[in-house]
């Protein structure tokens, strides 16, 4: 999966959450209902501006059948329209959102921020694919940069605090072992990393407006594999299970850290 869309991807995911949290905000704050009218209509006008650009203006063209390779099959148009449901309408739905809070003066929950959020998400992304510019080309998609294994070691210490502070039972002063601003960060990189990981069992020529469902049968492999590390391997037979996984586990901490961020300011969720 190329670059682009993993930027594109992660940064939908928080997009997702931020529509989601603020949703979540209206209704507890037991404002009217009418912020729906918004999301429709900030999400509807930017996706009907995606399709005329897409379609209207052919950029995406779907790929003879005959010509198209086993590692670049697609799903075609399809997918084409799903992807672009998803980034477009959610993005025109955050944009809604933002100005339905400065016209009613609503503060989200957590005081999310959009800046700091969306940075997090798009470093987690592109942090994978740093190990061309350290190991080399030959070396991409290795088994440390494409695991768990990196960013837990670089979170080392905060997640050390986390374990500490909830085995000594003190969630209560969380402030004391860890900041809510870091659990925020990390939070959102995680997620980036995460879907970095899924993502990579899609094949590198992928386009961008392909990055949300993609026809794969269980039996395929990931498209190159991953690089060994010493004595440590992965076959291209399981390399999408290993993918998977390690993406899966990394969200877990994701929503981890969220969930304890939310704690701190909201005890009773």
């Amino acid at each position: 999966m190329n670059q682009l869309s993993h930027l594109i991807f992660a940064f939908s995911l928080f997009v997702v959450i931020y529509t989601t949290v603020y949703a979540i905000t209206v209704r507890l704050s037991g404002q009217s209902l009418e912020t729906l009218l918004y999301y429709f209509v900030g999400g509807g006008v930017l996706f009907s501006i995606m399709v005329s650009i897409v379609f209207g203006l052919k950029i995406y063209k779907r790929p003879k059948a005959k010509a198209i390779k086993k590692e670049d099959r697609t799903t075609g148009n399809a997918a084409t329209v799903i992807s672009t449901i998803f980034v477009s309408f959610f993005i025109g739905a955050m944009g809604a959102s933002v100005i339905h809070q400065w016209v009613y003066d609503i503060q989200i929950l957590g005081h999310l921020s959009i800046f700091v959020g969306s940075v997090g998400v798009l470093v987690g992304a592109m942090m994978p694919d740093w190990d061309i510019p350290f190991l080399g080309i030959e070396r991409h998609r290795n088994i440390v940069f494409h695991s768990f294994l990196l960013p837990v070691l670089i979170v080392l210490p905060t997640i050390g605090r986390i374990i500490l502070m909830i085995v000594n039972s003190n969630l209560g002063q969380l402030e004391t072992w860890v900041s809510p601003t870091e659990l925020y960060i990390l939070g959102f990189f995680f997620i980036g990393y995460a879907s970095h990981l899924g993502l990579d069992v899609m094949p590198s020529k992928a386009s961008p407006w392909e990055i949300v469902w993609r026809v794969i049968s269980p039996l395929d492999e990931a498209p190159t594999g991953i690089k060994p590390l010493g004595p440590f391997k992965v076959s291209e037979r399981h390399a999408k299970s290993w993918l998977y996984m390690n993406a899966f586990f990394l969200g877990l901490i994701a929503f981890g850290l969220l969930g304890l961020y939310y704690y701190h300011y909201y005890p009773w969720f």
